[in-house]
């Protein structure tokens, strides 16, 4: 059980880390998205 909740924790938190990346993509470098 112990297991389960920190597989899901550790989803929960590379779901977090990649949106969080996202974000600051889209913030960061709004120059190279024009270039697209």
């Amino acid at each position: 059980m112990l297991i389960h909740v920190l597989n899901l924790q550790g989803k929960l938190v590379n779901f977090r880390m990649k949106e969080l990346k996202d974000v600051l993509t889209k913030l960061g470098l709004p120059k190279q998205g024009k270039k697209q």
